[in-house]
This record gives structure tokens, C-alpha cells and sequence, in this order.
């Protein structure tokens, strides 16, 4: 993926700037775009922890004996080299720092939610144990939760499963909107860090999987049918065909349009909570309205998704790091290092 070089860009232009102060969401003038530099190396870095994931996904796949469908790799990886490319025709053939930014955003956006998901369904066949009895018993024991009567509770209320049911699966595409109206803002570097978190979290819970991989409470707990037809369709075991199919030896080759969310603990989906509030976070307006759809999300997960509660503290810890990541990028190389008590490396300036 090509890396974006701003300072080529005329993102300064007096039709952007119109086009920006007409705009029905607009952001303080102090969280204006900080500078190209810091987008280019939030895409370097982008860039750097797709390239780590595409490494670990081969050495699982690798192990685990399993094949890709070249079908799947032609028909779901079209988007990322369409989007890469486009990134480098606006990006320095004919720059259109809008477009450049939006396609690199959603190249990483893209490889690294492929590739985390290659990871975690190829560590399935790995046969290492399940750790649902361990996540069980944090949410008894120690948090006090039945996710089960939860659900139970959600099911007696058709408009509310319904409305969680929409939330829970739509929350999925919501770094797209959110890349789109920060590239409309001309907020270059913070359409970089998003793609950057995203990449982050979605791969280090891939990676997590590997070592805790859990069926989900509506397998492993049981639930009654009654319940289960009163959610919405696949609540809670849309995941299972893949996961006992992989986790059997019954299938052996991953096809990229047909991944499923095997991932359980930590749970990605709070991710795709919190990123847009994050993101948005200079916008009262709009960081409101994705922090209720957030609680919506993370309430949908139990329910819906069959998840643990620790999984969504587990998600939370990981979405953390990313945006601590994050910010430890934006910084300069000697403040960087010297955060984390260490001189820079290579400094010829000392």
C-alpha cells in the first residue's frame, strides 16, 4: 500500500475550504489536521502491522495445514488492491488527498480485518483447548453475571432484540462513515490514526484468539430453543458452523468471503464501539451519538453476539493499547522514546 506524501497534496485549496465550512458537522479549529508528517507515519505504521499480520496468519495457516480459496483471495482481496492503487494515483500521480485517504484507510481497514480473521479461524484447527469454562467462571464469580438470563430477558422484548440485533451487526461498517467524514473534514492524519486503532485492535485480538479460543455462552452454557427463536436469526451461534468445522478438521480451506466473528475473547465488537467515539471526540455532537450507539453495541454483544462479559473487558484493555499506540506515534521520535524511559535509538543529534 502505497504511503501518502500530504505535503503534494493542495489540501488547502479554497473549494475545500468552502466545502468544509458548509458542512453540517464541523470540528474545533484546534483539532484541525496536525500536520502531514504525523499521517505519514500513522500510514507507515498501518502499513507495518498489516505486513505483521499477513506473517503470523501465514505461520498459522502454515500449522494448522490449511489452504486459502483462491476464489475468496480473488473476490475479497479485489477491494484492497483497488483501493491501494487508487491511494497511489491520488496520492502522487494526481493528487487528491480526499480520495488517497479515504483508499489507504480502507486498504488497512480491509487487510487487517481479513487477515484477523484468518488468524483466528486457521488457530481453530490448532486444537488448543477451549477456555470457555475459565470465562464462564469470571463472569459468575467475579462479576456476578448470568449472560444467559440476559438474554432470556431480551428475547421476551421483540423491539429490543430487534433494534440490538441491528446495532450489533451494522456496528461492523461503522469505521466507514466515520473515515469518510473525517477525509471530508480534510482531517487526513485522524483518518490515518483510525485505520491505524482499527488495524491494531482487530490483529491483537486475532493473535489473543490464538491461545483462547471459546465456542460463546449460547453453545457452551446452553440455551433453551424458545429463546434462541425469539432473538434475531444466528444470535449468538452464527459463528458455529465455521468454528466446529474448523475446530473438527472438517474443513480445511478458508475462504475470505465467507469469514464468520470466531472470535470470542477479547471481543472486537468493542472496538467497533469505541473507534468512532474516539474518533470523533472533538465533535460533542457526534461523539454523542456514537457513544449511545456504543452502549447499544456493547449491550448488543451479550445477547446477540454470545459473548462473555470479561470478553468485552478483555476488547476494552485491547482498544486501549491501540489508541495508547496510537498516540505514543504522535508524538516526536525523542519524545517517543523518552515516554517510555528509553533514549532514541540511532539519535545522531546527541
Amino acid at each position: 500500500m502505497y504511503i501518502l506524501d500530504f505535503r503534494a497534496c493542495p489540501t488547502a485549496r479554497a473549494e475545500d475550504d468552502v466545502a468544509c465550512s458548509d458542512s453540517a458537522v464541523s470540528f474545533p479549529s484546534s483539532a484541525a489536521n496536525l500536520g502531514p508528517e504525523n499521517a505519514a507515519k500513522l500510514q507507515r505504521a498501518s502499513v507495518a502491522i498489516c505486513a505483521l499480520g499477513g506473517v503470523v496468519a501465514a505461520g498459522v495457516l502454515a500449522t494448522a495445514g490449511l489452504g486459502l480459496s483462491l476464489r475468496g483471495l480473488v473476490v475479497a482481496g479485489a477491494p484492497i488492491l483497488v483501493a491501494a492503487a487508487l491511494a497511489f494515483y491520488c496520492g502522487s500521480l494526481r493528487p487528491l488527498p480526499f480520495v488517497a485517504s479515504v483508499c489507504h484507510a480502507m486498504a488497512v481497514v480491509l487487510a487487517s480485518g481479513f487477515l484477523a480473521g484468518t488468524i483466528a479461524t486457521a488457530a481453530l484447527s490448532l486444537g488448543v483447548p477451549l477456555v470457555d469454562d475459565r470465562l464462564a467462571a469470571i463472569d459468575t464469580a467475579l462479576l456476578g453475571v448470568d449472560t444467559i438470563t440476559l438474554a432470556e430477558a431480551v428475547s421476551r422484548n421483540p423491539a429490543i432484540a430487534v433494534v440490538l440485533g441491528i446495532v450489533y451487526f451494522l456496528s461492523t461498517a461503522l469505521v466507514v462513515p466515520i473515515v469518510l467524514l473525517l477525509a471530508r473534514q480534510r482531517r487526513y492524519e485522524r483518518v490515518a490514526e483510525t485505520a491505524f486503532v482499527f488495524a491494531v485492535t482487530v490483529l491483537i485480538c486475532g493473535m489473543v484468539s490464538i491461545a483462547t479460543p471459546a465456542i460463546g455462552t449460547f453453545a457452551h452454557l446452553g440455551i433453551d430453543a424458545t429463546v434462541l427463536n425469539s432473538l434475531p436469526a444466528g444470535s449468538g451461534i452464527y459463528h458455529l458452523e465455521q468454528f466446529i468445522g474448523f475446530r473438527s478438521g472438517t474443513r480445511t480451506v478458508i475462504d475470505w468471503t465467507e469469514l464468520t466473528g470466531v472470535i470470542t475473547f477479547p471481543s472486537f465488537h468493542v472496538s467497533f464501539a469505541l473507534i468512532p467515539v474516539w474518533a470523533t471526540r472533538d465533535s460533542p455532537r457526534l461523539a454523542t451519538l456514537f457513544a449511545g450507539l456504543a452502549v447499544l453495541t456493547l449491550v448488543s454483544a451479550i445477547p446477540i453476539g454470545g459473548h462473555y462479559v470479561i470478553d468485552l473487558i478483555g476488547g476494552g484493555i485491547v482498544t486501549a493499547v491501540g489508541i495508547a499506540t496510537a498516540g505514543w506515534l504522535r508524538r516526536s521520535p525523542a519524545e517517543a522514546w523518552r515516554s517510555v524511559g528509553l533514549a532514541q535509538p540511532f539519535d545522531t543529534a546527541r
